[in-house]
């Protein structure tokens, strides 16, 4: 579980840090909110690990739930937000298609 874990970590700081560079680059003005949000999610991240080196695989998977609930959320309001911005932005002509997909149900 630990080497999952971290994968899912480096995705996170990979993903985040593109996010952040793309922000920075238009100067997004949403992007202090948006950021607080990476931060407040890797913060977690840390600890969890801390704890998952402890032997409490159990708050992994509660983390996991809870990312898996927050993450459509976070995309439907905040990346779809950086997305429209992006485009703006852009010079090429090709018109944005959104997909939604329904929301992942989680077993208790």
């Amino acid at each position: 579980m630990q080497s999952a874990f971290d994968r899912l970590v480096r995705h996170l700081n990979a993903h985040f840090g593109d996010e952040e560079r793309q922000m920075r680059a238009t100067a997004y003005n949403g992007a202090s909110c948006h950021v607080d949000e990476h931060q407040a999610v890797l913060a977690s991240a840390v600890e969890v690990r801390r704890l998952l080196l402890q032997g409490r695989a159990d708050v992994a998977r509660s983390f996991a739930q809870h990312l898996a609930l927050w993450l459509p959320r976070h995309i439907a309001d905040m990346d779809y937000s950086l997305a429209d911005w992006l485009l703006t932005r852009r010079d090429d002509g090709l018109k944005p298609v959104r997909v939604v997909r329904k929301a992942i149900r989680l077993p208790r």
